[in-house]
């Protein structure tokens, strides 16, 4: 990150009051019922890519929240990314791994039970067992 320059800096802090708390309200939504707790992080990663690039905003100041916004969503993309970089083991992801069964289980997830004739003539019980 690239130090704020003195004369962004009054701009940047106007941005922060007016823009700050509807962010992290809007990020709490995005995120859902599971991962609000994390819009505070996202919010920091969004409030220093914005002084990174504070320079590019030709928006005024009160109708800046959309750029911030689109900030807002590629922070939260590269936070989602490293999580799931961090948890990969060989370049296979982890994130979704299944419980393992036994051997004998595994080759057979169920028992099968059909139906045959017993040499009586009488058939035998079908069904399946779980």
């Amino acid at each position: 990150m690239k130090d704020v320059t003195p004369a962004c800096e009054p701009r940047l802090a106007r941005l922060f009051e007016m823009h700050h708390e509807r962010l992290v309200r809007a990020l709490r939504a995005r995120l859902g019922r599971y991962d609000w707790y994390l819009a505070d992080v996202i919010a920091d990663r969004t409030w220093r890519l914005a002084a990174d690039r504070l320079d590019r905003l030709a928006a005024a100041d009160a109708d800046a929240f959309p750029w911030l916004a689109e900030l807002a969503r590629a922070a939260q993309v590269a936070h989602f990314r490293a999580a799931r970089a961090s948890k990969t083991d060989g370049g296979h992801a982890r994130a979704y791994v299944l419980p393992s069964l036994s051997p004998a289980r595994a080759a057979v997830p169920f028992a099968v039970k059909a139906s045959v004739r017993v040499p009586d003539g009488e058939p035998a019980a079908t069904g399946v067992a779980a």
